[in-house]
């Protein structure tokens, strides 16, 4: 999944791809998501694209999903802190990512998340990774800017 998710953000940089492991049918999966985005409309236009442009096979029309959870692990002034922590937590094998957050007024700041997820039972697998590494974060309602689909 990480060698995935880095490959599709070398063809789209554009495009935010990130990993949420989740249980199904008693075996984990990592899936990798792109995002995030502000609505279905923003979803289906954003899977179009990935799928015209090569970076997904099909059109699925479970793909797109509203993952309202993630973990929260960090919040920082700038773009270049936040990522030095990203870079740390891939070397403990936690997927992470950052997204912007516009607070009124003032300059951005940039939130870590981990996972992205429909219910608090999905983030299961996510939680029991971070507490193996001694990791206590808490499980929000992911917010944030979104990501411009375009095409």
């Amino acid at each position: 999944a990480q060698e995935r998710a880095a490959a599709l953000a070398e063809d789209a940089p554009e495009i935010r791809f990130y990993i949420a492991p989740v249980p199904i049918s008693g075996s984990v999966w990592h899936r990798v998501l792109a995002g995030p985005v502000g609505s279905q409309e923003a979803g289906t236009a954003l899977m179009r694209r990935l799928v015209d442009e090569g970076l997904k096979t099909d059109y699925d029309s479970w793909a797109v999903r509203p993952t309202t959870f993630a973990f929260h692990l960090g919040e920082f002034d700038s773009r270049d802190e936040a990522e030095r922590v990203v870079a740390a937590l891939a070397q403990r094998d936690l997927p992470a990512y950052i997204v912007e957050l516009r607070y009124e007024p003032g300059e951005p700041r940039y939130r870590i998340y981990a996972g992205a997820f429909e219910t608090e039972a999905t983030a299961e697998v996510m939680a029991e990774m971070l507490a193996e590494v001694g990791i206590e974060a808490p499980l929000i309602r992911r917010v944030g800017e979104p990501i411009t689909v375009g095409t």
